[in-house]
C-alpha cells in the first residue's frame, strides 16, 4: 500500500538518501487488533510528524498482522531514504515496522512472511548478508545486519518474545536468498502480455492465463515462502494465448506460497493465498 492508500499528508521536504547496511526491526507497541490498519500509519504519522517534530514517519516501511506491507518514508520503495527509527543513528539503516505489540506474543505468519520477502528483496539489492553481524558505522558497533531495535538502543523494541524469533528471521531470509536471488527480481516479460493467475486467494486449482508472442519454453515451480522447492513441473512449449491449469495448488495447506514460471531465460513471481 504507497503513501495515497493510508492518506498520507504530501508535506513538501527534501530526505537524504543513505547506503543502507543494516535493517532494522520494530514494533508499534500498539494494538494487534485492527479493522483500519492505513489509520493506524497515519495515526503513527500524526505522532511523528505532530508530537516528535519529524518531517515525515520515521519508518521506511511498516508491515500488518494480515501481512499488508505499507510505504512509509517518502521514496522508500525507490531510494534509501534515511529513516528516523534509531537513536540517531539512522544512516545506513532501513527501518521496518511491524504494527502491533510483541512483549508477549510473536507476529503472524502472513506479517512474518512479508517481512521475510521485504528483508529479501533489500539484502539482495545491496548484496547485505542477512545471517552477518558487521560494524555499524553511524552507531559505532558491530551490528547484525538483521537487528532488533533494543540492540542499538535503550528500549525493549521489537518486544522481547518476536526479538527471540530474530535469529530464525534471518535464517529464512538467508534461505530465501539462496535461490540467487531470483524470487524477490520482478523482471520484464517483454514477450508475454496479459499475465494473470486467479483466483487468488484460492481454494482449489488456479489457472494462469498470458499471451505469447512466440513459442517458448515454460516451467513452472511452486515454492514455500521461504524458497524451499515443493513441486516442479515438466518443461514445455507454449505459444499465442494460454490458458493453463495448476492443478497441484489444491495439495496446499492453507498458507502463503509462491508460483515462479520460467519462461525462456526468463521468470516471473506470482505469490498464491492458499485458504
Amino acid at each position: 500500500v504507497n503513501r495515497a492508500g493510508w492518506n498520507c499528508p504530501q508535506v513538501s521536504w527534501n530526505p537524504s538518501s543513505t547506503n543502507v547496511t543494516h535493517l532494522v526491526i520494530h514494533h508499534s507497541a500498539g494494538s494487534n487488533t485492527s479493522t483500519n490498519w492505513p489509520a493506524v500509519v497515519l495515526s503513527i504519522w500524526n505522532f511523528h510528524t505532530g508530537t516528535n517534530g519529524f518531517s515525515d514517519i520515521g519508518y521506511n516501511w511498516l508491515i500488518a498482522p494480515d501481512g499488508t506491507l505499507f510505504e512509509g518514508r517518502f521514496k522508500s520503495s525507490t531510494d534509501d531514504i534515511t529513516g528516523a527509527h534509531f537513536c540517531g543513528f539512522n544512516a545506513g539503516t532501513m527501518g521496518v515496522c511491524m504494527l502491533g505489540t510483541y512483549t508477549n506474543q510473536t507476529v503472524t505468519e502472513a506479517a512474518n512472511n512479508t517481512l521475510t520477502r521485504l528483508l529479501a528483496w533489500k539484502s539482495c539489492q545491496r548484496n547485505i548478508d542477512p545471517t552477518a553481524t558487521t560494524f555499524h558505522s553511524s552507531s559505532n558497533i558491530q551490528l547484525n545486519t538483521i537487528s532488533g531495535h533494543r540492540q542499538g538502543c535503550a528500549t525493549e523494541c521489537p518486544g522481547t518474545i518476536f526479538f527471540n524469533t530474530l535469529p530464525a528471521v534471518r535464517t529464512s531470509v538467508k534461505q530465501f536468498n539462496e535461490n540467487g536471488c531470483t524470487l524477490t527480481a520482478l523482471p520484464n516479460l517483454v514477450t508475454t502480455t496479459g499475465f494473470s493467475m486467479l483466483p487468488n486467494p484460492v481454494r482449489d486449482i488456479a489457472v494462469i492465463r498470458m499471451t505469447l508472442a512466440s513459442p517458448e519454453k515454460v516451467q513452472y515451480r511452486l515454492l514455500h515462502i521461504d524458497g524451499r522447492e515443493l513441486f516442479r513441473s515438466k518443461m514445455e512449449i507454449w505459444n499465442g494465448t494460454i490458458q493453463y491449469t495448476i492443478k497441484e495448488t489444491a495439495n496446499l495447506s492453507p498458507g502463503v506460497f509462491l508460483l515462479q514460471l520460467q519462461i525462456g531465460n526468463r521468470s516471473i513471481t506470482e505469490r498464491i493465498i492458499k485458504q
